[in-house]
């Protein structure tokens, strides 16, 4: 009597039976499987992965391939013909997963040039026919030779795409397309993407390029190889959503940027009181499909659900949507739309979180109160991490109020460090970091740190001027031009990073370069204004130092630059006399400073524009009266 098949036998049996009767399905589906076989998507692919170690749209794409291989192989129906039979859309896409399995294209097949990986494949496959190859295999001395051809090119460009691509896995979430009739769903097709993005980033050993980064190919022609390289990842996910009434579809495709082969694709429809279930699963599928083991807690953070109010979730995704804008205008927008979601569901976190962020920005530039924000961004963070402990953003913005307003060096690496090890792709927190790191006056920790956020989002503004400014503070002139450059390169006329070169320029003897940043700046006060003409009268009668009292004269008279608020104005004032080596003047103004509610520590104790205070009785003493004197 012959042995029973075990249940595990039979359940394969049944998979593979099913996938092989619906082969010429196109439209056929992981969930289609599910259904057949009377399992959930999530159980399916979670039985699989046990029992055989590959997820269903695996098993799926190995039986289309395998099959159309054995049509080739007996020269029954051409290329394209095969495609369409075995369930594939479109021939080129065909002709790319084949070749990639195979390391032969189909036509080669049909040519009888078989690798042994071809044979290792099958053979690997218990549940799928072993054909006799051997005849084909020898049937020619050329057959030989032509694979081991084969082979040999196979591993070069193998070693070479290795070593030329990024060190690790990698990925960037381009902005997904509105495909909905309503224009104003964008807030939703934004949210599912930054939603994905957390969800991603949160997987240890995945390098996740940051939203903003993303951003700047919203509508791009670029190639997706190309938009790669720029980011230096391996892949990138694409996508699309459609929001109609309660329904939403969605469409996401991961793509290995590095060898342009579309590795999974899958369609979702669901109600929109599913949509956590799917967010969820495409980030487990994206993690399957780049064979990265999750540990049980990375499980449990993706499918978390952080509120079953689906009108909460709806308006915590429109405060994200302005607040990600980033004027004044609209994170004060955004504040209304995080307290509306509180209403709907007053235990949600990320809308405490959402309001946390809010005022910690509106703080920062001086939009708000100073005090005032930062209490509030300070008990709304703490608000949402007494709901759930794991928010990487409320742990990042605890470490921004302790660095800038509360001055407890201890408490912001603490909080700094948490956001990191919670979400080791989020950019931000590398960003905070480093500037906690300066204010202690570790600049090359800072800008290690640094390095690596801009790593994460490399089309940061911001990030790069930061590093430009660290550059400047050490004396590494040339670097901290370099950067500014990729400043200008994302928006030319950045008055931060127009005056640091101004000051840079100064700084290194570069006295016309100087004069034409400050054309630059001047151009954007009064563009109908001579400004060459004016700083040029100014430069031949006085130098450079006249053209810095001319600056000053303006600034102090008429906040002509309007540079920030009233009360930074006084630093940007001190700094400009020390430009002249005026040091009485920068004591005066530094003291004005001091005096005002708002200090920010990095831009007063290890400046450069005040090194050579370091030594003044005057100075230390107005250290001392503030508490920075033992940093």
């Amino acid at each position: 009597m012959g042995t029973q098949p075990s249940i595990e036998d039979q359940f394969l049996t049944k998979v593979h039976q099913v996938i092989k009767d619906n082969l010429d399905n196109e439209n056929f589906s992981v969930e289609d499987l599910a259904n057949s076989v009377g399992l959930s998507r999530s159980m399916l692919h979670r039985k699989l992965i046990k029992l055989t170690g590959k997820s269903a749209s695996e098993h799926i794409t190995r039986s289309r391939l395998l099959n159309a291989k054995s049509i080739l192989e007996d020269n029954s129906a051409t290329v394209s013909e095969t495609a369409y039979k075995v369930g594939f859309k479109s021939p080129s896409y065909f002709n790319k997963v084949f070749k990639k399995y195979f390391n032969v294209s189909p036509g080669d097949v049909k040519k009888g040039m078989i690798t042994d990986r071809t044979v290792s494949l099958i053979d690997s496959d218990p549940k799928v026919s072993k054909l006799d190859y051997s005849k084909k295999l020898f049937a020619k001395q050329e057959i030989l030779i032509i694979s081991f051809i084969i082979l040999c090119i196979t591993i070069g460009v193998y070693l070479w795409v290795s070593l030329s691509e990024p060190n690790q896995k990698s990925i960037a979430v381009l902005p997904f397309k509105n495909l909905s009739e309503d224009v104003t769903n964008q807030y939703f097709v934004d949210g599912m993407m930054e939603e994905l993005l957390i969800n991603l980033s949160g997987i240890e050993g995945l390098k996740v390029i940051s939203r903003t980064s993303s951003e700047k190919y919203r509508g791009s022609d670029k190639s997706v190889s190309q938009i790669a390289k720029e980011l230096r990842v391996s892949h990138v996910i694409e996508g699309s959503v459609q929001k109609s009434e309660n329904n939403v579809k969605i469409f996401v495709q991961l793509i290995d940027a590095q060898r342009d082969q579309h590795l999974w694709s899958e369609s979702f429809t669901r109600e929109f009181v599913e949509i956590f279930n799917v967010q969820s699963e495409i980030a487990r599928q994206v993690a399957t499909e780049l064979n990265t083991v999750l540990s049980p807690e990375e499980k449990e953070e993706i499918e978390k659900t952080y509120t079953k109010n689906m009108e909460a979730y709806s308006l915590y995704l429109k405060g994200r949507y302005f607040w990600h804008r980033r004027t004044e205008q609209d994170v004060k927008k955004s504040i209304e739309y995080f307290n509306q979601a509180l209403i709907q569901d007053s235990n949600y976190s990320l809308a405490y979180a959402g309001l946390a962020d809010a005022y910690h920005i509106l703080a920062f530039y001086g939009w708000y109160s100073w005090v005032e924000g930062w209490e509030k961004s300070k008990e709304y963070a703490n608000i949402a991490l007494s709901i759930n402990s794991n928010l990487a953003e409320a742990h990042a913005t605890l470490g921004c109020i302790a660095t800038w307003y509360d001055w407890n060096w201890e408490k912001a690496e603490q909080e700094l460090k948490m956001a990191i090890k919670l979400r080791p792709s989020y950019a931000s927190a590398y960003q905070y970091y480093s500037e906690y790191q300066r204010v202690l006056g570790n600049y090359e920790d800072a800008i290690r740190q640094i390095d690596i956020a801009i790593e994460l989002n490399p089309n940061s503004l911001i990030m790069y001027h930061i590093r430009s400014l660290y550059y400047y503070h050490t004396g590494e002139y040339s670097r901290a031009l370099r950067d500014g450059e990729k400043v200008f390169e994302i928006e030319k006329q950045n008055i931060l990073q127009l005056w640091l070169n101004f000051k840079i320029h100064i700084r290194q003897g570069s006295e016309v370069e100087a004069v034409t940043e400050l054309q630059k700046l001047i151009y954007i006060k009064e563009p109908d204004l001579n400004s060459e003409k004016l700083l040029g009268n100014i430069y031949a009668n006085k130098g450079i130092e006249g053209i810095v009292e001319w600056v000053i004269h303006r600034q102090v008279t008429e906040n002509y630059f309007n540079y920030s608020n009233a009360v930074i104005d006084n630093r940007f004032i001190a700094e400009l006399f020390s430009l002249n080596n005026e040091w009485d003047s920068v004591m005066v103004y530094l003291r004005r400073y001091v005096e005002s509610d708002i200090v920010r520590p990095d831009w007063f104790r290890y400046s450069a524009d005040f090194k050579k205070l370091e030594n003044d009785p005057g100075f230390m003493a107005l250290l001392k009266e503030i508490g920075l004197d033992e940093l």
